[in-house]
């Protein structure tokens, strides 16, 4: 069952860190909060086709949970022809003996609506679904009891679409009395793929010192971001930030973790880590730091 993932507590010189484990939901993603509403609505409304362009993540989550549910849902799912083998490998396990159609491209976000249009079925963009982004309305209600008046806070997401980060505010949002309660929002995407950061910068990328071809974070690979003035908008009125991280800070991060828990984290997961250590580096003073670990 996806949602109330652990939560791990600990101190790095007087800051206290909640590292919330959303790579221990179903199938190791919090991409499970939103397909599980999704799929529930689809079915619901007797949809049984559609079309999904991924970095692999949501379509393992929407074939693991559609494949419990209607075994006669054909999901056309759209992949970069550089995919993570691994995460290839588990669609095609995902997909065998099913009616699930696999299409590999160099363009996977066209193939997408070119297949939804031509077989005149839905076209799964979390980038615009209101109803994923009510997924991760509990993620925010599971996190307002870190959200302390008297403290300074900071919630470090990875961030792709942004729709995870915009559910998560929403929720806590309706859970919270007055906005100035939430946390200051930093939103952790990688050198290669930053179209918030740059809506933040007002289209300056020079600040960047080195840019990435290739991340190891390889799950944030929208360049488009719907979302950035949403999410932008959401980063000024919290005082919070939008980083681009870098490979190295990854690996920092990665030995990080390692040395305050003992545990392997996604690259992915690793960003809101890498995050917080920048934040930590330019001398932003925080009481408490809520790291979302979003899986793989």
């Amino acid at each position: 069952m996806e949602g109330n993932t652990e939560e791990l507590n600990f101190f790095d010189n007087g800051t206290e860190l909640i590292l919330k484990r959303e790579d221990k939901n179903p199938t190791g993603s919090w991409k499970d909060r939103g397909t599980a509403v999704k799929v529930a609505e689809l079915l619901q409304n007797n949809v049984y086709e559609a079309a999904i362009s991924t970095s692999g993540n949501a379509a393992i989550s929407f074939l693991t949970y559609l494949n419990s549910q209607n075994k006669d849902f054909v999901l056309h799912v759209c992949v970069l022809d550089t995919i993570n083998p691994k995460k290839l490998e588990k669609i095609n396990e995902l997909i065998k003996g099913t009616n699930h159609k696999l299409h590999i491209s160099d363009n996977p976000l066209k193939q997408s609506v070119e297949i939804a249009a031509s077989n005149k079925c839905v076209n799964l963009r979390a980038s615009i679904d209101e109803t994923i982004v009510k997924g991760y309305w509990h993620l925010g209600y599971e996190l307002k009891k870190f959200l302390l008046p008297d403290r300074k806070i900071g919630l470090f997401a990875p961030v792709s679409s942004g729709t995870a980060l915009v559910g998560i505010v929403q929720g806590m949002q309706q859970k919270l009395q007055h906005d100035w309660l939430l946390p200051q929002v930093y939103a952790c995407q990688t050198t290669s793929t930053h179209p918030i950061v740059t809506e933040l910068e007002g289209g300056n990328v020079e600040f960047i010192t080195h840019s990435e071809e290739i991340s190891l974070a390889d799950a944030i690979i929208d360049k488009t971001a719907l979302r950035a003035p949403q999410i932008v908008k959401i980063i000024k009125e919290t005082s919070g930030n939008a980083l681009a991280i870098e490979n190295f800070e990854l690996e920092e991060a990665k030995l990080f973790i390692q040395d305050k828990q003992g545990i392997e984290l996604s690259y992915t997961s690793l960003l809101s880590v890498a995050g917080y250590l920048r934040t930590k580096q330019q001398n932003v003073k925080l009481d408490r730091a809520i790291l979302i670990a979003s899986g793989t």
